[in-house]
């Protein structure tokens, strides 16, 4: 029947996935399994459940139509994330970075967020009959989805914290609302294309989450803003794109389409300093004139066997400040350690701190000027907000209405096909 989501799925194969997943929560985080016997186990017992259930789902085929639609909204999630990490300041990665280090969190991870995007597929396949019903009942299904969707992933320790009052803000801005709206936006990808496009996305935002050595610096407040802004944008390309395949009447992947996913992701390893070369958007006037505030650096990386000299202007982390861009004052010969002295060169005085010379990144090599002016603006748009506690509610608030923007744009769109 047109408009109704393919082959609704059994009620007792929704309750083996819930099984499969309470299982799993269960050995994971029960004092009766040691690490990584836990997780060993846990991960058995959810590939099995990914190879049983996979094919039972709505649009499971990986065809270079998913990886496209998957690869778009991962390289608008990492533009956003850059844009903030060079406008403002980043942190490094908490999690081991060494070979095995990496893949153990990958084995340990990738499993359960894989079985988890199946589960929520089946559960629209059972609960939304019409996907292109745009009624309040849906709305509330699609929400109530989401929620279920990331209970797997919030530890015990955290749902402890719910109840304590004072701190029940700061946990669910944290570590609660990050995994609710990425999970809204995934269950809008399910019903849009299906589950394969949904586990990519998850696979790609995984490894990078485990891959990349920093991450924006949010505080607690301005996390849920961050992901509202970050997914609602995605959510509106990617309802875009879609639509533009409805009328195409086509999944097939047009030639503009390619070569415009290729700049991208060139654009991002560029980002990311794959290139060898990094651009970083200056917020501070510590170097005019040769560097002004909007101006964006170019830094290629350096390795620790570079040599840094006076007067190179260099890109550093300083642990209490961020990252900054100064020029090289002078060097100093520790016992094992060597260590730079900066100074901007509007500055009268050096830096009041020396760095060591593992903390320097790379050397600037060239100035675009104004460019940044883009990105740094909408940070300082947001710096001209309402204080910190309205700005956490008013995003809680607006969850809901994302939900209902989100269907409304698109069914309204479907009719017109």
């Amino acid at each position: 029947m047109k408009g109704t989501i393919e082959s609704r799925v059994s009620k007792y194969i929704i309750i083996a996935s819930a099984l499969i997943l309470a299982i799993s929560y269960y050995i994971i985080h029960s004092p009766v399994f040691d690490y990584p016997e836990n997780f060993f186990l846990s991960n058995i017992i959810l590939m099995a459940g990914i190879a049983f259930l996979w094919n039972k789902t709505k649009g499971s085929y990986f065809t270079a139509y998913t990886l496209y639609r998957s690869l778009s909204m991962f390289i608008v999630f990492l533009l956003v994330n850059f844009a903030y990490m060079y406008t403002r300041s980043a942190s490094l990665s908490p999690y081991d970075h060494s070979s095995i280090g990496l893949v153990i969190n990958i084995f340990r991870i990738i499993p359960l967020v894989v079985f988890i995007e199946i589960f929520r597929s089946l559960l629209l396949q059972y609960f939304i009959r019409n996907q292109y019903n745009k009624g309040f009942r849906n709305i509330v299904v699609l929400g109530t989805i989401s929620l279920i969707s990331i209970l797997p992933l919030i530890t015990p320790t955290t749902y402890s914290e719910l109840f304590i009052l004072n701190n029940l803000m700061q946990t669910f801005s944290i570590k609660i609302m990050p995994l609710l709206i990425q999970s809204i936006f995934l269950s809008m990808i399910v019903l849009l294309n299906g589950v394969a496009v949904s586990t990519l996305f998850r696979i790609f935002y995984t490894l990078y989450y485990y891959f990349t050595p920093i991450f924006p610096d949010l505080k607690w407040f301005e996390i849920p803003l961050f992901y509202t802004i970050t997914y609602l944008s995605m959510s509106v390309i990617y309802i875009k794109m879609f639509y533009v395949s409805l009328k195409r009447k086509s999944t097939i992947i047009g030639r503009r389409s390619l070569i415009t996913s290729i700049v991208f992701i060139i654009l991002a390893i560029a980002i990311t300093g794959g290139f060898g070369y990094k651009p970083v958007v200056i917020v501070s006037g510590s170097m005019s004139p040769v560097i002004n505030v909007g101006d964006i650096a170019i830094v290629k990386k350096l390795s620790q066997e570079d040599a840094v000299s006076k007067g190179d202007i260099v890109f550093f982390y300083n642990p209490e400040i961020g990252y900054i861009v100064h020029r090289v004052y002078d060097i100093k010969e520790g016992s094992d350690v060597e260590y730079i002295i900066t100074k901007g060169d509007a500055n009268r005085d050096p830096d009041p701190f020396t760095t060591p010379r593992e903390y320097v990144i790379g050397r600037v090599v060239g100035v675009i000027p104004y460019i940044g002016w883009v990105p740094l603006s909408f940070f300082i748009l947001k710096d001209l907000m309402l204080s910190n506690s309205l700005i956490a509610v008013s995003t809680f608030s607006l969850t809901p209405i994302i939900i209902a923007i989100t269907y409304h744009v698109f069914f309204r769109q479907r009719k017109q096909v």
